[in-house]
């Protein structure tokens, strides 16, 4: 799978959201771990912690932008204003976003085709990973 990363400090999709310390190939580590060998049924969000515990970015309060099944919309909206930013403009979502993956029990592979879909199970990974990183800036915040 080509990930969006190199053996250098990420600065992220806008330049000012990443921290120095994000190292890719640590972030790529951790993300890949939360489901590596795993049933791609069996990827439940808490298996992402590390790869949310490893991105340092801080996430400016009340700026937010939460969508679903609006992506096209509320990207358009965010594209020119710094007063908003969804998931996608941080680090975490910058990396991983478009694309797909998943494992299987015993596997050191990651795979991208073969993988569940959105609604086949509840804990697929790729789920499990957007409503994990989705949870994270509200915890940043309080």
């Amino acid at each position: 799978m080509d990930h969006k990363c190199g053996h250098r400090p990420t600065q992220g999709p806008r330049g000012h959201l990443g921290r120095p310390g994000n190292y890719c190939e640590d972030i790529w580590s951790a993300f890949v771990q939360a489901y590596v060998g795993k049933d791609p049924c069996s990827v439940p969000p808490e298996a992402y912690n590390p790869l949310v515990n490893s991105v340092q970015q801080k996430i400016p309060c009340n700026k937010n932008l939460f969508w679903s099944r609006t992506k096209d919309m509320a990207h358009a909206f965010t594209k020119n204003r710094d007063c908003l930013m969804t998931l996608e403009d941080t680090l975490m979502g910058f990396m991983f976003d478009g694309l797909k993956w998943c494992s299987s029990n015993g596997s050191k592979e990651t795979f991208t085709t073969g993988c569940p879909g959105w609604t086949e199970c509840a804990n697929n990974p790729v789920r499990s990973f957007w409503s994990r990183a989705s949870d994270n800036p509200q915890k940043e915040n309080r």
